[in-house]
């Protein structure tokens, strides 16, 4: 069943699947990347210098730190300081460039260096 048929069915009071929800672990496993391909990507972090620090039960995410000069380099992007309202935002400028970087959709916090 395709993700969008999933999530209608589980809404849908008709449904066999009416809120029967997958565990995270059940939705990576049918909606998520290979556990061969998340491997392939931690080892790829872990070759540019950064700590894995956990991967989520479905493999839909994957928590690395690093400096801001290793996302730099390992990404092909660069990150910048934004102050938008008053408030000060770090993000990078371009979208990651990488073979690996192509399944990277964001990143979360980047602390200083």
């Amino acid at each position: 069943m395709l993700l969008g048929q999933y999530l209608a069915s589980v809404e849908d009071k008709n449904s066999p699947n009416f809120h029967h929800f997958l565990t995270p672990k059940q939705f990576g496993q049918q909606y998520g990347p290979a556990s061969e391909d998340v491997a392939q990507i931690v080892s790829w972090l872990n070759g540019q210098g950064f700590s894995v620090n956990k991967v989520a039960k479905s493999n839909m995410a994957i928590e690395f730190s690093g400096s801001v000069n290793q996302v730099e380099t390992a990404f092909h992007t660069q990150i910048h300081r934004f102050v938008i309202n008053g408030q000060e935002h770090v993000a990078n400028v371009s979208k990651p460039e990488d073979s690996v970087g192509a399944c990277v959709s964001g990143c979360r916090r980047f602390a200083a260096e």
